[in-house]
């Protein structure tokens, strides 16, 4: 007999996560949906990430492990999504996990609705004892949710119903994706772009009210200066990607764009408030300077001279706060 394609692939990148991949993995294996394949790409590990890996392969045949070279995480979600079979996808970070229904309710309503995207909630924690977690299973039938043409004008909003730029925080349809990848050459808004990318398409989208998805604050990262300096050459690089792909978008489409670009903005220059060198705090604020001159060259802003001497300024206008 044949073999039928899993109805969702689950890609898992990892890179020295010994300490919770084992705690992600259980979460994925013990889903209630279980025909998923399950797909480990090792990101050049040098702890004893892969050692504990191949004991869950052992056990469960549903996974995969692909290895490669150090290449980020964008790489390994697009080497993972190229070898997929399923009929939707979901990527997973290694140091989250998930609630043990997420599979099974999303795909119900992906089917239910033909929807192309099924979108969902998180909760954040610190410590794992330190949350409540909701280990009972959720009722299908109970579940609030809407259904959008256009997930965009949903995205990064304050409503009940909104859409998350985290590519954990939803499934999608692989054939409709499919020429879609990560940008690989940034390591900060990969995922911003990914998610722009997607709706551009407006694929039908099911957006439901339940936190599936538990995501570790905690996380190692770079410092505050080295952070903000990558924020902003990525962003620069996204920049002109977004705008030509919604070059010819509707005037609410490009408003929302605005808004999302903005609030980056102002995220960075949060970064950079917070820094104690001042000298690289004034470089850093020079090249946001000259970001913003191309997006007033764009028409995307209408603001002037952007400076370190009109800083204040531009904080006061914009209601920008540090704290």
């Amino acid at each position: 007999m044949k073999k039928t394609s899993p109805l969702i692939s689950i890609i898992i990148p990892f890179y020295n996560s010994e300490k919770y991949i084992a705690r992600c993995l259980d979460s994925v294996v013990n889903q209630t949906l279980k025909d998923i394949e399950i797909i480990c790409v090792n990101d050049g590990s040098t702890d004893g990430s892969l050692n504990i890996l191949e004991e869950y392969s052992v056990k469960d045949n549903r996974i995969k492990t692909i290895n490669q070279k150090k290449s980020g995480v964008s790489s390994a979600r697009n080497a993972g999504f190229k070898i997929s079979t399923g009929e939707f996808v979901y990527f997973l970070d290694s140091d989250d996990f998930i609630h043990k229904n997420l599979l099974e309710i999303t795909y119900h309503f992906a089917e239910k609705y033909s929807a192309d995207m099924v979108c969902f909630d998180y909760q954040d924690f610190v410590n794992e004892n330190g949350i409540k977690l909701k280990t009972s299973g959720i009722d299908i039938k109970k579940t609030d949710f809407i259904i959008s043409n256009n997930p965009l004008t949903l995205f990064e909003t304050g409503r009940k119903f909104k859409i998350h730029s985290y590519s954990w925080l939803r499934i999608i349809r692989k054939k409709t994706f499919e020429n879609i990848g990560f940008p690989e050459e940034m390591s900060r808004f990969s995922d911003l772009a990914y998610s722009l990318f997607l709706m551009r398409k407006r694929p039908k989208t099911v957006v439901i009210d339940e936190k599936l998805c538990y995501y570790r604050k905690n996380k190692q990262g770079l410092s505050a200066t080295a952070d903000a300096e990558k924020k902003i050459y990525n962003f620069s690089k996204i920049f002109d990607a977004v705008l030509e792909l919604y070059e010819d978008a509707s005037q609410n489409d490009i408003k929302r764009i605005k808004t999302v670009i903005f609030r980056r903005l102002k995220e960075m220059l949060k970064d950079i408030l917070k820094m104690q060198d001042a000298a690289k705090q004034k470089e850093l604020f020079t090249k946001l300077g000259k970001l913003l001159e191309r997006l007033k060259e764009k028409k995307m802003f209408t603001l002037p001279s952007f400076s370190f001497s009109n800083i204040r300024w531009f904080i006061r206008l914009n209601n920008i706060k540090t704290d």
